[in-house]
């Protein structure tokens, strides 16, 4: 049975490449993850029929979790290894978020935020206590601060989810990774996709539509095909919402044949060709979550729905192709200012960062149960997406562009 997984994963084909030592140990440590899964399956997408995908479900109370409520992934990738490495480490980042990290201190033991000297900091931290009305945090989580390499102590309701918490602690800048730096990496990457998210999603201010040149250069055409084969139903379309971090964020967007049905894939990545491969694999994984939002919904009437499923529901009917603020323009520059960035890496956007004023901490949550590098991130001044907190940077951009009042995304 175990082989038969191996070779269905593609882990046991002669023809792939040696993965190496440290992939070898990484497809190890998923394999033994997903053992503490409570249910592990295949999904097909009707509209993607060329991808592969991954489902899971778990419980919360992995590890000394207390709360029993279920939670579900998926995985999306162009081979069933990738889709299925996909989906168990989002379940490793999800179990990670809900567990106290090694060095976790009681408030009164440590220095408060004044150790820092960050006054961005002090800001945010402000502003989350007022909107939130969470007190001050009992425990604090060790954390370095990545430019200069400082470590200290922050609130762990910056990086910690709990019940009692829900929806102000949120996934966004949380990552595992084949290494510590990987993982880092991503983290970073997704709270700066989240924040230009948020400015495209809830304010007025539209992102940039790429031209058909682009994506052919990037491949990302070729790869729409191989993906779709011939399959009809859907309309695709991609925007540059890169903010001022030299990072791309690109959002994949399609809906059906009525206007409706909207699917977004987000995506920010070093450079802009793999941000728009990973953000059209995303918006498939959306259109199959409407899918299945729509087969619960037929099966078990409005009423049994959770919230991530209604939020689906209502996201089927809302019209994405007459939504025009969610486009300002067209872009022939097509991204050219992203990738005359030469050689960016983890390092030099770090150092970009800084020159703007922002300073990222960062949190090892990683856990005995899953030897698995998982890291957190955090950004004062960035805004969390989806999160009821506003910072002050949205609130700027929303007063300058107006808001947009569309429900969630996510």
């Amino acid at each position: 049975m175990a082989r038969g997984l191996l070779g269905a994963l593609g882990y046991l084909d002669t023809s792939d490449t040696d993965p190496g030592l440290m992939a070898t140990n990484n497809r190890q440590g998923l394999l033994s993850a997903a053992a503490n899964f409570a249910n592990l399956f295949r999904l097909h997408a009707r509209h993607a029929p060329g991808l592969y995908f991954f489902g899971a479900q778990v419980n919360r109370n992995w590890g000394d979790s207390v709360s029993a409520i279920s939670a579900s992934f998926s995985g999306v990738g162009l081979t069933p290894g990738r889709a299925f490495e996909a989906c168990i480490g989002e379940g490793i980042e999800y179990h990670s978020e809900w567990q106290q990290p090694h060095g976790t201190m009681n408030r009164t033991t440590v220095d408060g935020v004044g150790h820092w000297q960050d006054v961005r900091l002090a800001e945010h931290l402000d502003d989350f206590r007022v909107q939130s009305g969470f007190g001050e945090s009992d425990r604090w989580v060790p954390v370095r601060r990545l430019d200069d390499g400082r470590q200290g102590y922050l609130p762990e309701t910056l990086f910690i989810r709990s019940a009692n918490r829900s929806a102000w602690v949120t996934s966004c800048g949380c990552a595992a990774g084949i290494t510590h730096e990987a993982a880092l990496t991503s983290a970073l990457l997704e709270a700066i996709e989240r924040d230009a998210a948020a400015g495209w999603w809830r304010s007025r201010r539209g992102g940039r539509l790429i031209g058909l040149e682009a994506l052919a250069g990037a491949g990302v055409l070729d790869l729409l095909a191989r993906i779709r084969q011939e399959k009809l139903g859907r309309c695709t379309q991609f925007l540059d919402i890169s903010g001022e971090f030299p990072a791309p964020v690109i959002a994949a967007l399609s809906f059906d044949a009525d206007g409706r049905g909207l699917a977004v894939g987000l995506a920010c990545r070093l450079d802009a060709g793999n941000a728009l491969r990973a953000a059209l694999l995303e918006m498939c994984q959306m259109e199959l979550a409407l899918d299945l939002a729509a087969m619960k919904r037929a099966e078990q009437g409005d009423e049994r729905l959770d919230e991530v499923d209604r939020l689906q529901a209502e996201r089927a009917e809302t019209p994405g192709a007459i939504d025009t603020d969610l486009v300002s323009h067209l872009s022939s520059g097509v991204l050219m200012h992203k990738n005359d960035e030469k050689d960016l890496n983890f390092v030099s956007l770090v150092g970009e960062m800084l020159k703007k004023q922002y300073r990222i901490y960062a949190a090892d949550l990683t856990t005995p149960m899953f030897d698995i590098p998982v890291a957190k991130v955090f950004v004062p001044g960035l805004q969390p997406f989806p999160s009821p907190f506003q910072s002050r940077r949205l609130r700027s951009l929303i007063d300058q562009a107006g808001p947009s009042g569309r429900a969630d995304l996510m």
